[in-house]
């Protein structure tokens, strides 16, 4: 049993070398929290995210070369998102907020911060021992004014709690 808390932040957008930040509407990668059974495409895994500028989301397969699973709560104009994932047993749940974030203020937030969304659970077929990692994606990029080629994150706030 564990808990994972992170603000993460998509803080810049890249085409090429060229810095691209918005208000240009391009596709920035994915910025979360992952808990996987391997590193196996297909293992059993719950990732937890946001895009920034546009979604919240979660994905994930519940057993091994499952039915993925997925889904998304929209907030546009957004960079930074708070994660909290917890695990008890093959139970995962989940939180997650919006902060305003300002490039190269320091980070205020706390924790305790009122959440907005409620708690996501999904139950999944997985070993005691996992993977558990932070993680940032990029999206497919087909050209020009389409999306970032490279994502680049921060993770700031990093807490893990073992519990039991």
């Amino acid at each position: 049993n564990f808990s994972i808390k992170s603000r993460t932040c998509g803080v810049k957008c890249y085409v090429g070398d060229e810095i691209v930040q918005p208000p240009i509407q391009l596709d920035y990668g994915r910025v979360g929290l992952e808990v996987r059974q391997s590193l196996d495409p297909f293992s059993a895994n719950v990732f937890i995210s946001h895009v920034p500028q546009l979604r919240a989301e979660w994905s994930g397969r519940e057993k091994y070369n499952g039915t993925p699973f997925g889904g998304v709560d929209y907030s546009p104009d957004e960079t930074c998102l708070w994660i909290t994932l917890t695990r008890k047993g093959d139970k995962f749940t989940w939180t997650y907020a919006y902060d305003a974030y300002i490039p190269g203020e320091e980070c205020e937030s706390e924790f305790d911060i009122d959440l907005g969304f409620d708690p996501v659970e999904v139950v999944i077929d997985i070993s005691e021992t996992v993977y558990v990692g932070l993680a940032v994606s990029s999206e497919v990029y087909s050209g020009p004014n389409s999306s970032c080629e490279y994502t680049e994150a921060h993770f700031e706030s990093i807490e893990f709690v073992c519990e039991g």
